[in-house]
């Protein structure tokens, strides 16, 4: 099974973003104020998989901007790419939402995607569960956990 815990991935991504910057806003936001958790999740899967750019995809993190920067300090640019190439493999790729259930600022979705199989990389159908909490107005992803289907 694939787990990853979203917040410290996004700590290191969330530095270099938004480095030098002046009177960051507590949280980035992805301007999809009263989307559903599906919708947001959908839309960071389409992100996640349409950019090189750590600023793209901050603003699906549940981490405040100014934490996530002191996580973040002293990572090169290649690392930067390589942390965005292992979430972008746990990602899956045409996500399907089976099922959506908010319990007031958590939002837990059952997902069904394709992703890169641990030998020989090809594409096969995973299931998983998304976790999203709710930040300054906006659904954010917390935690996501995927297993190939038999």
């Amino acid at each position: 099974m694939r787990q990853l815990s979203w917040v410290p991935v996004f700590a290191v991504l969330a530095v270099l973003a938004f480095a030098g910057r002046a009177a960051e806003p507590e949280y980035a936001s992805h301007g999809m104020a009263g989307a559903s958790p599906s919708e947001v999740y959908l839309e960071y899967a389409r992100v996640m998989h349409a950019t090189n750019s750590a600023e793209a995809i901050l603003p699906f993190s549940p981490q405040p901007v100014a934490q996530a920067r002191a996580s973040m300090a002293g990572m090169s640019p290649d690392q930067m790419q390589q942390a965005l190439a292992f979430m972008r493999s746990l990602v899956p790729l045409h996500p399907e939402v089976l099922e959506e259930i908010v319990d007031g600022e958590t939002a837990t979705l059952q997902v069904r995607g394709e992703l890169p199989g641990m030998i020989g990389g090809e594409l096969e159908p995973n299931r998983g569960t998304v976790t999203l909490v709710l930040r300054a107005g906006e659904w954010k992803i917390s935690d996501q956990s995927f297993e190939q289907e038999n």
